[in-house]
């Protein structure tokens, strides 16, 4: 069966050291922008809310200690139902997980960096051979978090990500 808190961790530690190694391609402003905008996703703070500043740089000081151990560390595989993926091995990995209700991404992006993502799947389907899936909530994310995806012939739409860069 899956193991949706410990699949949830990996897919972010695997987020985090991405993260840590990647962060330092944004200038400072952008930097800022997106750690705020993180924050608020980590800790379910709707977009109509201000932000607590003082938490906020506590946090800011905290998880770049974080990623300042995990910047040497390599990804780690998902393991799901008793098998172990390779994190870029998103076929196989939706495979599995697709059909509890739930979608995976792990790809190359902008500057190389590697992106992942977990979250519950709200919909599925092909249109003229491309696959399309929809989330919803997001369990894991990375720093960047990209409102749609493509990857090889299936797209990936990030509701929740959507819905923010729309706010």
């Amino acid at each position: 069966m899956l193991d949706l808190k410990t699949l949830t961790a990996t897919v972010q530690k695997n987020c985090h050291i991405s993260d840590a190694q990647y962060a330092g391609q944004y200038t400072l402003c952008i930097y800022l922008l997106k750690m705020r905008e993180y924050y608020r996703w980590e800790n379910t703070i709707p977009q109509s809310h201000a932000l607590p500043k003082e938490a906020i740089g506590s946090w800011l000081t905290e998880r770049e200690n974080y990623w300042d151990e995990l910047s040497s560390q390599s990804f780690s595989p998902l393991t799901i139902g008793g098998h172990e993926f390779e994190p870029f091995d998103c076929e196989a990995i939706n495979a599995l997980l697709n059909p509890l209700g739930y979608v995976y991404s792990g790809g190359i992006g902008v500057f190389q960096k590697p992106y992942f993502f977990l979250g519950k799947l709200e919909q599925k389907s092909v249109h003229n051979q491309i696959t399309l899936l929809v989330s919803a909530k997001e369990y894991a994310r990375d720093l960047v978090a990209p409102p749609a995806m493509l990857l090889g012939d299936t797209v990936f739409i990030r509701k929740e990500c959507l819905r923010r860069m729309i706010w």
